[in-house]
């Protein structure tokens, strides 16, 4: 997109450092509502496993029957 334009290094630097503030501001939030909500999450803990277990399978069969 900025191939041949005198302002590709800005552009460039401007996409990069807003990925990156969207990354981190993104991972902050997320630890800080984690925080908050850590009591409930706890109660769910013993079923992630399965919960993923069950994602991955859901996932396995959309990609055999060629859903995705």
């Amino acid at each position: 997109m900025c191939a041949g334009t005198q302002y590709c290094l800005e552009l460039m630097s401007a996409y990069a450092s807003t990925v990156v503030l969207g990354i981190v501001g993104l991972t902050m939030l997320l630890v800080a509502s984690y925080t908050q909500y850590e009591e409930k999450v706890d109660r769910y803990t013993p079923y992630r496993p399965l919960f993923s277990a069950a994602v991955l399978v859901l996932m396995v069969l959309g990609f055999v029957t060629g859903l995705y």
